[in-house]
């Protein structure tokens, strides 16, 4: 479950798994001239079936970034629509190599959509305000007064400037969004609430039929803390003593000094914005999406709990079953650890390449 979340947890939505196809050659495609979008949305209608998916729904989709690295490979990023508004958490992206071959791809897209499109207007039932008053209600946190509207930029997306009454130093800028749910998706008004005094950024899909809360998540902006093989301080080579790298309490603060993010830990889990990290023992987690596969299966994350610290037991004279909350924060900190080292050396997302 999700922290934050409330009546819905995000696994039991609708989006398709967020499958991956990487070919053992690393390729999935042949050569091609065409431009690299092109060759993007016809390997992805063509493979549609893949992704429990129809070729239909990449009709519907809009490009959010497109870049080519220094090696000439093209990032596509795409976002499903519906009505005309974006899908929340509904997303792909696909790699295009300088010769026009699909390299890989990764698809979390809600089935079913394309039959029910319509160009119509979306109509909320509730307005901005009440569903920011609504959140504020769940979550307990008190109002100075009525949320007002500060501004409407308008758009598709019904885009406004509210105030906060309170709840953030900041105003909150709001717009609409269809929000997945067991049944589909469901009209919702979107919003990111920093608290940052609090150690809080709730981002939140609110339904404006009812102001129910369909969606929320709280990346964390705590410190945190790890019990795990620490970085060693000197040259393993030069070592003399067998306990040169022993398990010691690394703090990790919110800033990420000069690395790319902020915390590493965006939930109070091992899930963050460079890896999501939790075990599949029994391979059910292919299946966690009750559209792909039938039941649902979400494999074991290690919690910090409120303050972040993931200090677990490790006895490597037991079975690893029994250390493994341990095993787990010591891969969610080595590749978050692995990913500052590549960014520092120019390891950037554009290019993608370490110089």
């Amino acid at each position: 479950m999700f922290v934050g979340d409330t009546r819905r947890e995000p696994s039991d939505s609708v989006l398709a798994a967020a499958d991956g196809r990487v070919a053992d050659a690393g390729l999935l495609t042949a050569p091609a001239s065409d431009a690299p979008l092109t060759v993007a949305l016809r390997y992805l209608k063509s493979n549609a079936s893949t992704f429990s998916l129809t070729s239909r729904d990449f009709d519907y989709c809009r490009v959010t970034d497109q870049y080519a690295d220094d090696r000439g490979e093209t990032r596509i990023y795409l976002q499903q629509m519906y009505n005309g508004l974006p899908v929340a958490d509904a997303l792909a992206n696909i790699s295009i190599s300088a010769q026009g071959q699909v390299i890989n791809a990764a698809v979390s897209f809600v089935p079913g959509l394309s039959s029910s499109q319509n160009s119509g207007v979306a109509e909320p039932t509730i307005g901005a305000t009440d569903a920011f008053s609504e959140f504020a209600q769940v979550y307990q946190l008190p109002l100075s007064g009525e949320p007002v509207v500060l501004a409407v930029m308008g758009g598709t997306e019904q885009t406004q400037e509210i105030s906060s009454a309170g709840v953030t130093q900041q105003s909150i800028t709001v717009g609409l969004q269809y929000a997945p749910t067991p049944a589909g998706v469901e009209l919702a008004w979107a919003f990111n609430v920093e608290m940052l005094e609090a150690g809080h950024s709730y981002d939140v899909s609110a339904s404006a039929v009812d102001g129910e809360m369909l969606r929320v998540t709280d990346r964390v902006l705590r410190a945190a803390s790890y019990n795990v093989l620490a970085p060693p301080t000197r040259a393993p080579m030069k070592a003399q003593e067998p306990s040169w790298w022993t398990r010691a309490i690394v703090l990790r603060l919110p800033t990420g000094g000069t690395t790319s993010m902020a915390a590493w830990a965006d939930f109070f889990d091992t899930r963050g914005n460079n890896t999501f990290v939790q075990e599949d023992v029994d391979g059910l987690e292919v299946a966690r999406n009750p559209n792909v596969g039938g039941s649902v299966a979400i494999g074991n994350r290690p919690s910090g709990g409120v303050n972040l610290t993931f200090d677990f037991p490790l006895d490597l004279t037991q079975q690893p079953i029994s250390y493994q909350d341990a095993s787990l924060t010591n891969l969610f900190y080595w590749v978050n650890y692995a990913h500052d080292v590549y960014f520092n050396y120019g390891s950037t997302r554009q290019p993608a390449t370490s110089r």
